[in-house]
């Protein structure tokens, strides 16, 4: 027998997390060409989903299929028992390459222990565990396709899509002997999604193309559902995705209140999530509830990496623009906003981006960010955001906000908890899907540290001015934050 290449899988471990399967009728993949690039916009150029099915030899298959044209079948695939097989034997090309590298003994061996029936390869097992492998085909150009030496190594043990938790695993080149610290750059694959390089029929299109063909590789830029359009995979999600408004995710808070001795007592727990989409006003949202209660406290919706909230103008003011349009909805979060120090004047901060929130009265508060920090904790890379909110030209408090999250007191919607005066807080204890815990306050308070603790200890009425690092400044330049009798101001 040729020394055939390995395939092994690591099963990575998660709490409570119902497998995606992966061939459905329900979902549109969009595949793009090209160097794969986290900003690349260039439209997918092909678009395949499963239509209809095929029978042989009493073997039911599922057609992958180009969109909307189920007369063109790409392969025929099953699944069963996390596994995913795909019928070759119809394929001359992989066909002949198949029984060119395995024998007819070695192939009725495969089949037995791989549970395929005659003429199918085993292209994806999601259940398998370290140390048992598998081979399977490969691919790199038209002409050099081959039953390649591969290995599935775990990259994450879990990252968060659109559509909810996915175990994620890294396709890695092997070559003789498994080798766990080899690494070549390989791609990963999402339960109920496949690959996001390369072909969702050929599990090493990705790899080998990328690592051998750096001018042209195939990547998955988007998976959606044909029903509702939802997207539930975009190729930014390839590390992680980030979302707040998701259905089902949990915010778990604590009723905090501060005595006047400023000792905190908690007095009361409560929890909500988003469940029901809803249109408002011709924009679809979804709706926060209190678990407990069922009760709705707000809409809202997501446009990455914009959180907005509906405004209803039974209960608030809805705020007119510069054009006299009523405003139906309150942008409450941007996670692209951002600031950075000016070289030529250390204390100088240059504000890009501003932006109004408004009370419930229809007032504006503007809201820009005075410091921003990046942080990987599982299953995110958080963005960290120290806001600092100004009412016309006095500035009115400081709030943190944490991407996938939302403030650090508060509830999601409430970003002006912070500030508003009042004694009764909400503080973010627990962010879960399901029965798995996202975050816990432990893994939080880390990226909470910052200028949000900065104070002095100089006594009442010292009228002396602090740049964020404690030390005395004169005269700061207009956008300046300063520190002057333990508040944080605004050089204007």
């Amino acid at each position: 027998m040729k020394k055939l290449l390995l395939l092994i899988t690591l099963l990575v471990s998660f709490v409570a997390q119902a497998y995606e399967p992966l061939v459905r009728e329900d979902r549109v993949w969009v595949y793009g060409c090209g160097v794969p690039d986290p900003d690349m916009k260039t439209p997918g150029n092909a678009e395949v989903e499963f239509s209809g099915t095929t029978e042989i030899n009493g073997v039911v298959y599922h057609n992958l299929t180009s969109l909307g044209h189920p007369e063109n079948v790409i392969s025929l695939m099953r699944e069963e028992n996390k596994k995913i097989y795909r019928y070759i034997a119809n394929n001359p090309y992989y066909w002949n390459m198949w029984n060119g590298a395995v024998s007819e003994a070695e192939q009725a061996e495969y089949n037995a222990r791989e549970g395929c029936n005659p003429g199918e390869i085993l292209l994806y097992d999601f259940d398998r565990e370290l140390g048992d492998p598998y081979m399977s085909l490969t691919c790199g150009n038209s002409t050099d396709q081959a039953v390649a030496p591969l290995a599935i190594v775990a990259m994450e043990p879990q990252v968060m899509l659109r559509d909810g938790l996915h175990p994620m695993r890294q396709l890695n080149m092997q070559f003789g002997e498994y080798n766990p610290d080899y690494d070549n750059s390989g791609l990963p694959i999402y339960d109920g999604i496949g690959p996001v390089e390369g072909f969702l029929d050929i599990p090493g299109c990705g790899p080998w193309c990328a690592s051998y063909y750096n001018d042209w590789s195939y990547y998955l830029d988007k998976v959606y559902d044909k029903n509702t359009g939802k997207v539930i995979y975009d190729y930014k999600d390839k590390y992680g995705y980030m979302p707040m408004i998701v259905e089902g995710l949990q915010w778990y808070y604590e009723r905090v209140v501060t005595d006047a001795d400023g000792t905190k007592r908690t007095i009361g727990n409560v929890s909500y999530s988003f469940t029901s989409e809803v249109e408002k006003d011709g924009k679809k949202y979804l709706a926060f509830t209190d678990n407990a209660t069922g009760e709705t406290a707000a809409y809202m919706r997501q446009e990455d990496p914009l959180v907005y909230q509906w405004i209803n103008p039974e209960t608030s003011q809805r705020p007119v623009n510069d054009n006299g349009e009523e405003l139906t909805e309150n942008l409450l979060y941007d996670f692209s906003i951002t600031s950075k120090i000016s070289l030529e004047d250390y204390y100088t901060q240059i504000f890009y981006v501003k932006y109004p929130i408004y009370t419930e009265n229809g007032e504006p508060i503007t809201a820009f960010v005075d410091a921003l920090k990046r942080q990987r904790i599982e299953p995110y890379a958080c963005s960290v955001q120290h806001v600092e909110f100004s009412r016309g030209e006095e500035s009115v408090g400081h709030g943190v906000f944490v991407q996938s999250v939302g403030p650090k007191t508060g509830r999601l919607f409430e970003p002006l908890a912070p500030i508003d005066g009042r004694n009764e807080k909400y503080e973010i204890r627990q962010l879960s899907q399901g029965e798995t815990v996202l975050y816990r306050r432990a893994q939080l308070e880390s990226l909470f540290s910052g200028i949000e603790e900065i104070s002095t200890e100089e006594p009442e009425n010292d009228n002396r001015m602090y740049d964020l690092m404690g030390r005395e400044i004169r005269n700061p330049q207009r956008g300046t934050i300063y520190i002057q009798n333990g508040r944080k101001l605004i050089a204007r």
